[in-house]
Order: C-alpha cells, then structure tokens, then sequence
C-alpha cells in the first residue's frame, strides 16, 4: 500500500486469481479507500512457461493486457501470479517509471519470513528448508524455466485449486 502515490492500484494474475478477489480483499483489508483495478492475464503464464521472457508476442500479450489497465489511471501494479516476476524486465519497459511493480511473491515470502520469526519457529539461517512447488494450473514446460530462472531443481510440481473458485 505504501507504493502507490495516487490511491490506484492494479492487480494481475491468472483467470483464477483475478476470479477469487483474494488480492482485491487483502488491500481494501489494508486499505479501505484504495482504488483497485484487477485484470486477468491467462496467456502470460503460458508465454513465461515457453520461456518467452524476451519475446515479441509476450509484448504484445502484455500490450493487449495492461493497456486498459494503463488508461484507468493506476500508479501501482501488483503481479498477483508467481511466474509473473519473470517478466519484470518486459513489464518495467512497458510500464515506464511511472508505475511502480510490486512482486507479490517476494513480499509474500518476506511476511511468512516474519511470522515464522515473531512465533519463534524460524529455522537456523544455516539450516536448509524443504523447497515445493505448488501451481494454480498444471504446467510440464515451467520447471525447465524456473529451474533456469532460480537456480534450483525444482522436483515434483503440486496443482492446488484457490478458495473461491
């Protein structure tokens, strides 16, 4: 919340996501007086799962997407979808400087990282986690990708369905 300027914010994730309103709940939570503007995008996670981080149709994917999103005025654009920081670079060039990218995913991990801190059942930093993988959709071209993207072997891929669907 404390990224936007104008009280604008715009959310983007899959047909799920976007459907559930989870991310729609937790700013007004938050915040009750923000503005939100959400969009599903359900052929970036395909374009990203190809590897098209780079590519001409992800822009023009993206174009299509956020042009709207754009007009409407916000000054904040959350990426409601794990695999969507893989296009932050694409994303930044489309958006300009103007609109500030929140990973969700990072400050998700940050808030888990405090909880598990302020309760007292934090691993040793020198202790290494069990790492899963859960996705919203099924998906065999991802892990190539991530893998490659955060420098891990991923192993078996979990499919999980959201509340509200």
């Amino acid at each position: 919340m404390e990224a936007t300027r104008n009280g604008h914010i715009g959310v983007i994730g899959t047909r799920g996501t976007i459907r559930s309103g989870a991310y729609e709940r937790a700013i007004h939570t938050l915040a009750p007086s923000l503005h939100v503007t959400s969009q599903a995008c359900p052929m970036l996670v395909p374009a990203i799962e190809e590897g098209w981080l780079e590519d001409p149709l992800t822009e023009a994917i993206i174009t299509r997407y956020l042009g709207e999103l754009l007009e409407s005025g916000i000054d904040t654009l959350v990426l409601g979808c794990t695999h969507y920081p893989l296009l932050k670079p694409l994303l930044a060039r489309y958006l300009g400087k103007a609109i500030e990218l929140v990973d969700s995913a990072h400050n998700c991990a940050l808030a888990v990282k405090q909880l598990l801190v302020e309760h007292c059942i934090a691993a040793p930093e020198e202790q290494f986690g069990k790492f899963e993988v859960a996705l919203t959709d099924a998906s065999d071209g991802f892990l190539p990708v991530a893998e490659k993207a955060l420098g891990l072997e991923l192993g078996q891929v979990r499919i999980v369905g959201l509340p509200g669907k």
